[in-house]
């Protein structure tokens, strides 16, 4: 989510900042065998690392925070919801990296892979699915939701 207008752009971050905006995402993972468990609450402390576009967790006070379901297992394959209660950068991608489901065409986690063009045949597999807030400007009720998908639960 972005802001055109640079008088009320700070509201939106804020927004993020405060943990006012409900945000839930799809994933897909390749799996080897299907997780014992179903759901997980992953809490860690995540910084920059330093000359890298990458993200490390550390020790210290949590700062990250995310919600994580597998909502399939399929042809070695997970299918995930993911909510983040946090907004750190890379949190997502570090979580379920950490839980030992690297997402399918990282190209971050868990190495990071030489830089090149973007394969877009190949997408990293990560997608925001809903966005929901109460607008800090107007006041209304606002919720965004994609129509593409990862994967089809109905299959």
């Amino acid at each position: 989510m972005f802001s055109a207008n640079s008088a009320t752009r700070g509201l939106y971050g804020q927004l993020f900042a405060d943990g006012r905006i409900e945000k839930s995402y799809e994933a897909v993972a390749e799996l080897t065998v299907c997780p014992q468990r179903s759901d997980w609450t992953v809490e860690n402390r995540l910084i920059e690392e330093q000359h890298s576009v990458r993200m490390r967790v550390v020790p210290g006070t949590v700062n990250a925070r995310s919600q994580i379901k597998l909502v399939e297992f399929k042809d070695n394959r997970g299918y995930f919801q993911l909510s983040p209660l946090t907004g750190k950068k890379h949190q997502l991608r570090l979580h379920m990296c950490g839980l030992g489901f690297g997402l399918r065409n990282d190209r971050f986690y868990p190495q990071l892979l030489p830089k090149q063009a973007d394969d877009l045949n190949n997408p990293l597999q990560l997608l925001a699915r809903r966005l929901k807030f109460i607008d800090p400007v107007s006041a209304r009720s606002m919720e965004f939701v994609s129509e593409r998908k990862l994967y089809d639960q109905d299959q």
